[in-house]
């Protein structure tokens, strides 16, 4: 199969089967898929860990991506001699190594953590920085409300975004005074479709008990007939807990 390059800008939707074999080549939609997978596992099995453990598991990952099994023992991870890591017909290709590790192949010391893919721009990873708009403080905005963007609040929002979208529940820990709860409530104001979503936000207590925690959630439902209760018609409901 001979494909020429291409842009997701020609194209009116990424679901298009027949554009994607028609004008991707077999290298580079082995390459999207593999940073698809990288991407995701890196948010998945790296995700439940602190900044110290996303330095092993970064490091961890690119070694057995390489297949560098002799480099694995310094960071004290034991694997099978015999295992094959990553096999790929196009494995050495260099069009396929440019595309997977840019900016890996630069800089080295990059973490899988701080890119994300443009999928507007070729899939090409680019620093979670690079989705920062402008920031501007409203006027009379009280001080404790104001939240400056910053890389961690742009990934952690991505993430709640993407999850929520497609049905999973999640749960955010971090030390206090990282703005976790800022980021979700801002989230709830401004990074839902209101059309499609409506959210309910409250706070648990050592006090708090599962009765007044199914009234809080009841009292603001819908109630469709005799215990049964749900969102407003054609929207789905997020709840925040802290």
């Amino acid at each position: 199969l001979q494909a020429e390059e291409f842009s997701l800008a020609e194209i009116d939707t990424q679901d298009d089967d027949d554009f994607w074999l028609k004008h991707q080549t077999p290298v580079k939609r082995e390459g999207v898929l593999t940073m698809v997978f990288l991407f995701a596992c890196a948010w998945t099995c790296g995700a439940a860990t602190d900044g110290a453990g996303r330095l092993w598991f970064d490091q961890v990952f690119k070694c057995i991506y390489d297949s560098k099994k002799g480099d694995l023992a310094k960071w004290e991870f034991v694997c099978f001699e015999e295992t094959e890591f990553y096999t790929s017909q196009y494995k050495d290709d260099a069009r396929l190594k440019e595309l997977i590790f840019s900016p890996w192949s630069l800089q080295r010391s990059v973490p899988i953590y701080d890119v994300y893919m443009d999928t507007e721009d070729d899939f090409r990873w680019k620093p979670w920085t690079d989705r920062l708009a402008g920031f501007d403080i409203p006027k009379d905005t009280p001080y404790h409300a104001i939240i400056v963007p910053t890389a961690d609040t742009e990934r952690n929002q991505f993430l709640i975004r993407t999850l929520v979208d497609r049905r999973y529940n999640l749960i955010i820990s971090g030390p206090t005074g990282t703005a976790k709860t800022a980021s979700i409530n801002g989230m709830l104001l401004g990074g839902f479709d209101s059309e499609e979503f409506s959210s309910i936000a409250f706070a648990f207590s050592a006090q708090t008990t599962e009765n007044q925690t199914q009234d809080i959630i009841d009292g603001k439902l819908d109630k469709r007939r005799k215990g049964v209760y749900g969102p407003p018609p054609g929207k789905r409901m997020v709840i925040f807990i802290d």
